[in-house]
């Protein structure tokens, strides 16, 4: 955990859908301390039913301010459910 040395593995999470596969749902972290994506944390669906997506393995920094940013292609409709930095401790 965060105090017994031991490293957590973190990731960004999202429920999302679409109402056109043809368009996907996406989301992604931002930092809003430094004005950029957190790389690595873009996940997408074409799933027409709200769907939890996880990036992969994450490295984020100190005492920095994170949001969540989503949408998609326009045609589509993309509503955001719950987002979510998960901390698994390995």
């Amino acid at each position: 955990g965060f105090n017994d040395g031991i490293v957590d593995d973190l990731f960004f999470e999202a429920m999302l859908k679409t109402d056109n596969v043809n368009r996907p749902a996406y989301a992604r972290l931002f930092n809003r301390t430094d004005a950029l994506e957190v790389f690595g944390s873009t996940i997408n669906t074409a799933a027409l039913i709200p769907t939890r997506v996880r990036s992969g393995t994450l490295a984020l920094a100190g005492a920095k301010e994170y949001e969540v940013e989503f949408g998609g292609q326009s045609g589509g409709t993309h509503p955001l459910y719950a987002a979510d930095v998960v901390v698994v401790n390995p």
